[in-house]
């Protein structure tokens, strides 16, 4: 049986633990226990240096033994072993974890009998525990980024919640509890969105699910981890283990993730000019139907800015809006820094009722099913005292035949959504819109226009 005790040399208060070895120390320093979890228990302990938390290991199972060992980073022997490298990792990172003050672990033939580590209580407190007046949106936000920042700096912190989060003086955050914790580039996106549930699963999360924050967290977290691409299935996961309404969870009410992905925003402005001049085609032609000046007129779901031209050329005063920030950036890049640009979502415009004389929203609804167009409908119409703009697929076109085959070929579901036109007619009539032009790209091809005015 080998047996060791390691004590931070950086506290000369402690120096005299090393006398104890493993066995004397394990049996020694005790306190009342505050948690037990199968294999594992914590102790609240007075040492030297203040109050501290004393985490006792019984074994490992066996099921998880080669997971510690071999199949996950950073390889340890013991579970305290670990729990002390994610420590240091994060320090080494920025992040403020509870600092070890001892660490023990005794094996026999390579496998764990049982480990322990000590750490220093941290000075703040869990976020589960503060005053109602100090939890608001803005906080969540921020924790939300910091958990994000630290699997972009590849640590995987799979068990965090409110009260595993605190709030320090300087109002900075710690963190503890990393027994799951492990060192990865990518985890998987299911194991992101599992991340995110358990937050809002631990003590005190369900007044911020009550909020509706789950979906500004999970955003916020998962564009600071630089993997925006996983926030439809963290939106999946919420949905089943959250109980969460239907219309907190909608992943097809914001596509913005796929636009945030990096480089996305560049190939998109980039793409064949062709196809660009075809769509302007389009545009251009419909405008022409009608001879009312566009005014102030909102690109909603702007892009990169490419529709602004043809609003100038009309006379119209262009007000560029979407939820991507690297779309939004594109466009700045293009078109420079004295147009308006604003970061917002479709679904809830930060304009007044018919506080717009136009509002034009190109190739935006295909990305949506049919209760999230409606809803996006519903908006645009509310905000526009005039003139509405709408682009839609066509269900009857050649190329959206040939995509839903070749769906099924590859067993795919298609992210585009068509919309008959009788349909968009429907809800645009209960607003009180009239329609003035509909055109189509051609035949063969699914996109088509449609100018509505609102009725006097």
């Amino acid at each position: 049986m080998k047996s060791e005790l390691w004590i931070n040399p950086a506290f000369r208060e402690i120096e005299s633990w090393t006398q104890l070895g493993f066995a004397g120390f394990w049996a020694e320093l005790e306190g009342p226990r505050i948690d037990r979890n199968r294999l594992r228990q914590v102790e609240l302990v007075e040492t030297p240096l203040g109050t501290a938390y004393l985490k006792r290991f019984f074994g490992v199972q066996l099921k998880n033994e080669a997971k510690l060992r071999l199949l996950t980073r950073p390889h340890t022997n013991t579970q305290a072993g670990r729990e002390h490298a994610i420590i240091d990792k994060l320090t080494e990172a920025g992040f403020h974890p509870p600092v070890v003050l001892a660490r023990g672990e005794e094996s026999r033939f390579g496998h764990e009998l049982r480990s322990l580590l000590l750490t220093l209580a941290l000075p703040g407190k869990a976020l589960c525990d503060l005053p109602t007046e100090e939890l608001d949106e803005e906080l969540l936000l921020s924790v939300a980024k910091m958990l994000g920042e630290a699997v972009r700096s590849g640590i995987y912190l799979p068990d965090l919640g409110l009260d595993h989060v605190f709030k320090n003086p300087d109002w900075s955050f710690g963190l503890i509890d990393f027994h799951n914790a492990r060192c990865t580039r990518r985890p998987s996106a299911r194991e992101l969105g599992r991340a995110i549930v358990r937050f809002f699963k631990s003590p005190g999360g369900g007044a911020f699910l009550e909020a509706g924050l789950f979906e500004p967290f999970a955003r916020s977290y998962l564009q600071a981890a630089e993997r925006p691409e996983a926030f439809p299935r963290a939106l999946e996961l919420g949905k089943k283990r959250l109980k969460l309404p239907q219309r907190r969870v909608s992943a097809s009410l914001d596509s913005s993730w796929r636009y945030d992905m990096p480089g996305k925003a560049q190939a998109f402005a980039e793409r064949s000019s062709v196809r660009q001049r075809a769509e302007l085609r389009l545009l251009k032609a419909v405008l022409e139907e009608s001879d009312e000046p566009l005014g102030l007129t909102l690109d909603a779901a702007c892009g990169t800015g490419r529709l602004y031209p043809v609003v100038q050329a009309r006379g119209g005063q262009w007000i560029g809006l979407d939820r991507s920030a690297a779309m939004l950036g594109q466009a700045r890049k293009s078109l420079g820094n004295s147009l308006p640009l604003t970061l917002a979502s479709l679904d809830k415009l930060p304009f007044a009722d018919r506080g717009l004389q136009t509002v034009l929203c190109f190739r935006f609804l295909h990305h949506l099913e049919t209760d999230g167009q409606e809803r996006i409908v519903s908006e645009l119409s509310r905000v526009t005292d005039r003139l509405l703009l709408l682009s839609a697929f066509h269900p009857i076109s050649a190329h959206g035949i040939k995509r839903r085959f070749g769906g099924l070929w590859k067993r795919k579901k298609s992210a585009r959504h068509p919309t008959a036109p009788k349909l968009l007619q429907s809800w645009l009539s209960a607003h009180g819109f009239e329609i003035l032009a509909l055109k189509r790209q051609g035949l063969l091809r699914d996109l088509y226009l449609g100018l509505w005015r609102r009725k006097l």
